[in-house]
Parts: C-alpha cells; sequence; structure tokens
C-alpha cells in the first residue's frame, strides 16, 4: 500500500490513490451514499415506462454511480484539502418544517451553517451543487419539484495549512470521531 493509499484508507472509501510531487490524489466512493441516491433515484420506477427499459436503467445506474465519486488532492503532512469535490447526502442541507409533519425542505440557514464551519475549519472557495432524481434517466421529465437526490461541496484551504481532511469530512458529516468538532477544529 502505497502513502497515498494509506492516507486515504483513513479516512474514506478509496477507489484509487496517487502521490503527486507532495500531494496526493484520493477518489473515494461511499456505498452507503450509494445506496441512499439508489433508493431516492428509483431507476426501476423511472424506466418502467420508457421505450429502451434496458438501456434507461443501465445509463441510471451508471448516473449514479459516477455522481457518487468523489476526488479530493491533499497535502501529504498536513492533510490541507487543495481542491475537492465531495459528494454528500442532501439530508445534510435539510431541516424538517417547523409543522412537524415529517415534511423536510432546503434551509438555507443550515447551509450557511455548515459553510461558516467550514470557513472556521480554515476553508475557501466553497460551493456546491446537486443532482435531481430525474435528472439520472436519458430523458429527463420533471414532474413535480423534487428533492436533490445527491449534493456536492467544493472546498479548498485557505492557505494557511489548515482546513484539513478529517476536520472537514467531520463537518460533512462523512467522520465519526470521539472529539467534539469544536475540540478538534481547536487543535488545528
Amino acid at each position: 500500500m502505497n502513502e497515498c493509499e494509506a492516507i486515504g484508507k483513513k479516512y474514506l472509501p478509496v477507489t484509487r490513490a496517487e502521490s503527486l510531487n507532495n500531494t496526493c490524489l484520493i477518489d473515494f466512493k461511499d456505498p452507503e451514499l450509494k445506496q441512499e441516491v439508489e433508493d431516492l433515484v428509483m431507476c426501476e420506477d423511472r424506466c418502467s415506462f420508457e421505450e429502451d427499459y434496458e438501456e434507461c436503467m443501465e445509463t441510471c445506474l451508471d448516473t449514479i454511480d459516477k455522481s457518487v465519486a468523489g476526488s479530493i488532492v491533499v497535502d501529504k503532512q498536513t492533510l490541507e484539502i487543495k481542491e475537492s469535490t465531495i459528494p454528500v447526502s442532501c439530508s445534510l442541507f435539510f431541516v424538517e418544517e417547523e409543522n412537524g409533519h415529517g415534511t423536510y425542505v432546503f434551509s438555507l440557514e443550515r447551509q450557511e451553517e455548515i459553510l461558516k464551519q467550514l470557513e472556521k475549519a480554515g476553508c475557501d472557495a466553497m460551493d456546491g451543487g446537486w443532482m435531481h432524481p430525474h435528472e439520472f434517466v436519458p430523458e429527463p421529465v420533471e414532474i413535480e419539484e423534487e428533492y436533490p437526490a445527491i449534493c456536492y461541496v467544493h472546498v479548498k484551504s485557505k492557505g494557511e495549512g489548515k482546513c484539513r481532511l478529517p476536520v472537514v469530512l467531520q463537518i460533512l458529516g462523512m467522520q465519526k470521531q470521539q472529539a467534539s468538532l469544536d475540540a478538534f477544529i481547536e487543535t488545528v
């Protein structure tokens, strides 16, 4: 196992790890996230009315597989994130409506809270994106407003030796650690 693979496997389900000078390029796919996206997209249901069911299913499943692929470039010594595309569960940005009827809505406040945590951790150039379930089939038709099936976060360090991989993964709910988030960030 090479150095970058060892670094990656400590934090992520690695699919590829390569050394690039003093950095590691780590590609990964989270099988739990993939299952969540498959459950939300429901390829079989979406393709059941398509003329070419098999082609639709192949396209849908392939798109899901590609959508959950993430990539991070980190400094080998500090684990500072140099650039990234991190697929995450969209539930990270949704909160239950105040009426308490189990309806979840996208929350700008929750998004801002996460962005503030990332900024506090030394991250910059943060933006995101998402894909809705209807976008996974060859000829997408949006019948009604859908919750996104998968979300993405793009972060990189401000260049202060911070925005470290374990901290970012914990903020994004991808890393379970013993220390609280605030205590962990203070050590960075």
